[in-house]
């Protein structure tokens, strides 16, 4: 990220509340629309995704007024309705390898014949060998650490499992 003195991207409120401007230098005004371009190329249909902007990670740490924002949390809605409630349920559960027909004996069966066999057998080989999306550990949900929040695994759609199975 750009030093804060050569990079401007910051929300405040203005007339009492009823408005917010955007403040953004060049740099700041492209980093959101990537933003913006990426929630929307990677949200998958029939879901709901989100992004946060905060000092220094996406916002500037100073603005142009006294009543700045220091959180934004901007959504893409994939749907047939991008108004009113939420149409999809925000993701909650985290899939288990039981959810996915593993259990921890099978595991680790598999796990040591590998391995008697010279063959590689770390968990990540498992998840390979079996479809499943290593990227979020087969559980459909990657934690956003900034916000201690979850959001769907871009990689699997939220199914825990590979795009090639």
């Amino acid at each position: 990220m750009s030093t804060d003195s050569d990079y401007l991207l910051s929300f405040e409120l203005e007339d009492e509340g009823r408005s917010i401007y955007i403040h953004g230098n060049a740099t700041g005004l492209k980093t959101l629309a990537h933003l913006l371009s990426s929630l929307v190329e990677n949200t998958p249909d029939g879901y709901f995704d989100h992004s946060h902007l905060l000092p220094r990670n996406g916002l500037s740490e100073r603005g142009k007024g006294d009543q700045r924002i220091n959180h934004v949390k901007i959504y893409c809605w994939q749907g047939d309705k991008a108004w009113g409630a939420p149409d999809y349920s925000k993701p909650q559960q985290l899939k288990s390898f039981t959810d996915h027909g593993y259990n921890l004996a099978a595991i680790k069966q598999w796990r040591q014949e590998e391995a008697d066999a010279g063959r590689p057998c770390d968990l990540q080989d498992f998840m390979l060998a079996h479809g499943l999306c290593v990227a979020c550990g087969a559980t459909g949900l990657n934690l956003v650490k900034d916000v201690g929040e979850y959001q769907l695994c871009r990689s699997c759609g939220g199914s825990g499992k590979s795009q090639d199975s």
